[in-house]
């Protein structure tokens, strides 16, 4: 019934708590795929040793390619009714999947259920909050869908593997290969599928924090311009499936800050392509003023919307003095 799908990296320190999570669920009618994705420490013997347990292990053997690469690689070869996803080096609860399961399979209508998130750093547990969040929530409308997973205009959340999909939600869609911020830019192709969401209270998904990560290595030019290229588009939506526009005045405000912030890093200019997509949403400046953001950020977009963000970007660059890295 279920495919969950693993890509693994030299991981070997994390790898052994992530597949004997799997293993010690209640739920038994799953696969487990395990893509080792060119890895150069024990990783790949690992997921060996464990398919030589169980037969509803599956290990794939590639070059390095990507996270990408390598979930797209478990989903073509996928078997279940429903598929999900775990990071290597993340864990989940031994109830994650039989209650979670039996949702679904009594009410098929459901295409995507969402369960709660714990991220565990330096020892210490906590649960994610997401606003708007209430277990048990059925939603049916783009409006509703888009809204929740923006946070309620915070920005994108875009974690596929706190999720379990209708295996037929993927038949057209792939993961990006090549960039980061991947989740976000398929979680808003598979939402555009959806018509049912639950937002269950059942089973934990432990996002464990560490250094070395892809999402915590070091913050460079690409890696800002994959997560504006992936969040402007579900902004997009929001405005196409209407949400309510306080919501995505908040979202604007928030990315074009993020924007205006990287452009004085790296440099005034490059992320003009950026800043274009995002102003083909309409958004009067007397809108930023009451918009629910900080003072400042408030004084900024302003000055950006009056000025013209370039033009604003070499005002404020020669006040400060601020120089930005050359490439």
């Amino acid at each position: 019934m279920l495919s969950i799908i693993v890509p693994v990296y030299n991981v070997e320190s994390y790898l052994s708590r992530c597949i004997d999570s799997v293993l010690n669920q209640t739920f038994v009618d799953w696969e487990l795929i395990l893509v080792d994705d060119g890895s150069t420490d024990a990783s790949g013997i690992i997921c060996d040793d464990y398919a030589k347990k169980d037969f509803r292990i599956k290990v794939v053997h590639k070059e390095n390619g990507g996270q990408s690469s390598a979930r797209n690689v478990g989903l073509d070869i996928a078997s279940g009714e429903y598929i999900t996803f775990v990071d290597s080096d993340d864990y989940i609860s031994t109830d994650c999947y039989r209650n979670n399961m039996s949702l679904l399979l009594q009410d098929k209508t459901i295409d995507l259920l969402e369960y709660p998130i714990y991220i565990v750093a330096d020892k210490c547990i906590k649960k994610m909050l997401i606003p708007g969040y209430h277990a048990g929530t059925h939603l049916y409308q783009k409006r509703d869908i888009f809204l929740f997973w923006s946070n309620e205009g915070i920005g994108v959340r875009g974690f596929v593997w706190q999720n379990i999909y209708k295996k037929e939600l993927w038949n057209s869609v792939r993961f990006k290969e090549g960039v980061i911020f991947e989740d976000c830019l398929v979680q808003s192709m598979i939402l555009e599928k959806v018509s049912h969401v639950y937002i269950s209270g059942i089973g934990s998904y432990f996002y464990v924090q560490r250094k070395g990560s892809t999402l915590h290595a070091k913050l460079d030019w690409n890696k800002c311009r994959d997560d504006f290229d992936a969040t402007i588009p579900f902004l997009h939506k929001m405005v196409y499936y209407g949400v309510e526009r306080k919501y995505i005045v908040k979202f604007y405000c928030v990315t074009l800050n993020r924007i205006l912030d990287k452009s004085y890093l790296y440099g005034i200019n490059l992320f003009l392509p950026q800043i274009d997509e995002i102003n083909k949403i309409q958004i009067h400046w007397g809108e930023i003023i009451v918009a629910n953001i900080k003072a400042k950020q408030k004084v900024k977009l302003v000055g950006a919307k009056l000025l013209g963000v370039s033009r604003y970007l070499r005002f404020t660059q020669f006040i400060l003095r601020r120089q930005p890295i050359c490439f």
